[in-house]
């Protein structure tokens, strides 16, 4: 590093971040550009989200894929997930989100590798220009990881703390359950059930049954690997959904939301998350 670079203010620091981040976009600007109108205009949303959940949000998988709807939907990008050769994309619209599942079989390659280098966007940057230095990440879903990313951010950003909750492991499900949800069972579907009761038909709930690895080394977490949800559960459900209620969900919310407003708190005292110590390089 040299001289400049370790006198730099803060201030300098922030906007040679934020000319990275333009430049990189620029690149992806010129690259969409190489390969034809960079904008399209043609495009006509032609439902809404809305709209759609209205309509078809009670049918089955089955009656979905029978039906072989097609429609013209348009939204921002809030979140997405690459798999390899599948990937998973959160819309948001004004009347509501979707979900897209996006795969080179469905959309080609070309359009696959496209979406792929699509940009979500700088949500950490632009919350610091509105002048705010906290960032709470609450996951639900086991499959996610955050951490590489927010290390890489928070190299990139130095003065914001961004910090992150798996909501599933804030306090321990047997002080609530009876047996150990993996996908979809007691704990998840006794959520739902609290939250969301007209989303849950227990009637059509397995119980959980699941297969093992062949591997011991697998099931005693030695090494973990994606699972085949066809060859490990017939309904892709890990966990006993029915010996859920909602008075579980309830509790266990309950115990869930003591917990997350105490980390709140915790994160926006002015003492910073180190209090007193290393106060020459304390960020926060």
């Amino acid at each position: 590093m040299s001289e400049n670079e370790k006198k730099q203010t803060p201030a300098a620091a922030a906007a040679d971040d934020e000319n990275h981040i333009i430049a990189e976009r620029r690149a992806k600007l010129a690259k969409l550009r190489e390969e034809g109108v960079a904008y399209p205009n043609d495009f006509v949303r032609k439902d809404l989200f809305g709209d759609l959940r209205a309509e078809h949000g009670e049918k089955t998988r089955e009656e979905l894929d029978e039906a072989a709807i097609e429609v013209a939907v348009s939204g921002r990008m809030m979140l997405k997930r690459v798999l390899g050769k599948a990937a998973f994309a959160t819309v948001r619209g004004f009347t509501g989100e979707m979900q897209y599942f996006v795969t080179p079989a469905d959309v080609g390659d070309e359009a696959y590798a496209l979406f792929k280098s699509l940009d979500l966007g700088d949500i950490v940057a632009s919350l610091r220009r509105q002048g705010l230095s906290r960032l709470i990440v609450l996951n639900g879903h086991g499959g996610n990881s955050f951490r590489n990313m927010v290390r890489d951010l928070a190299f990139e950003y130095p003065d914001f703390l961004i910090a992150v909750s798996d909501s599933f492991g804030i306090v321990p499900q047997r002080d609530f359950f009876e047996e150990r949800d993996d996908h979809a069972g007691e704990m998840e579907t006794s959520l739902m059930m609290h939250y969301h009761p007209e989303l849950v038909d227990i009637e059509r709930a397995g119980d959980g049954r699941s297969e093992p690895f062949a591997v011991e080394s697998l099931n005693d977490r030695t090494a973990w690997v994606p699972r085949d949800w066809n060859r490990v559960s017939e309904d892709t459900g890990i966990g006993n959904p029915l010996k859920s209620s909602p008075e579980k969900g309830a509790r266990y919310a309950e115990a869930v939301v003591d917990r997350l407003v105490r980390l709140f708190a915790d994160l926006a005292a002015p003492d910073g998350i180190y209090g007193e110590r290393r106060p020459e390089t304390d960020r926060f």
